[in-house]
């Protein structure tokens, strides 16, 4: 049984909130205890299958079900084959994001005007990775996300010093609606200041926050770009703030 501290970490990788401290201990309990590693792979592969889609939708039953029939409905929205591993999972979720919802409803209505899917501009400085990448690519163009962010996650591992990896993962996740693995790639991208993604890095952790009504980060990153002369969405953010500003 993974203690509370563990478990306390392996929140925190998903909301991509650890300090650099907690990020060195994580990666290390990841290399040398095998109980921390078979926990954060097991969250990972039922986050990778119960998408932030599929949980808000399951959030949105909540607030509109009574108890008796929240089980039953809750069904259709969660893949049949990892029902029995991921209903105790997905309903403490459920509940924690119905007691804490900032009660936005107009979130997801302000994330769809304003997010488009990036075209990939797949260029990497010649490290020999060019037919996986291709495919990753092409993958991505037909939507089939799944497909491109597991190739592109094996690029990251491969070459850990190329940040566009990263960000192309984060993309694909959140094009998938994977909206807490992308935005911890995204978030190791613009921690790195790289000059070619930081701009698009915030601007889209910006859009996850605001999707999974996170006001106070979303606010933080929009701030960030609309006071950011020649930020290629400042407008954009400006006008997102001052929709976001009315919301209690």
């Amino acid at each position: 049984m993974i203690n509370e501290h563990y478990d306390s970490l392996i929140e925190k990788y998903f909301s991509a909130t650890l300090t650099d401290v907690e990020k060195a201990e994580t990666e290390r309990l990841y290399r040398e205890n095998q109980t921390f590693r078979d926990e954060l792979d097991l969250q990972k592969k039922l986050r990778a299958i119960i998408t932030d889609d599929e949980m808000h939708k399951f959030v949105q039953i909540l607030k509109k079900t009574d108890k008796e029939t929240l089980v039953s409905t809750s069904r259709k929205f969660l893949p049949p084959m990892v029902y029995a591993v991921a209903a105790a999972i997905a309903l403490l979720i459920a509940v924690f994001l119905y007691f804490n919802s900032s009660g936005t409803p107009d979130a997801e209505k302000l994330f769809a005007e304003n997010y488009v899917p990036y075209q990939f501009k797949t260029t990497i400085r010649g490290n020999g990775q060019d037919s996986l990448l291709a495919k990753a690519t092409a993958a991505y163009q037909s939507r089939d996300y799944r497909t491109a962010t597991d190739i592109l996650e094996q690029l990251s591992l491969a070459d850990t010093s190329e940040i566009a990896y990263f960000f192309y993962t984060g993309m694909s996740q959140l094009a998938d609606n994977q909206f807490a693995n992308a935005a911890i790639n995204l978030e190791k991208v613009l921690r790195t200041q790289d000059d070619q993604f930081s701009q698009q890095a915030e601007w889209y952790l910006g859009l996850i926050r605001l999707r999974q009504e996170n006001k106070t980060a979303a606010i933080q990153h929009f701030q960030s770009i609309a006071a950011h002369t020649g930020h290629y969405r400042q407008q954009e953010a400006k006008g997102i703030l001052s929709k976001i500003s009315s919301w209690k």
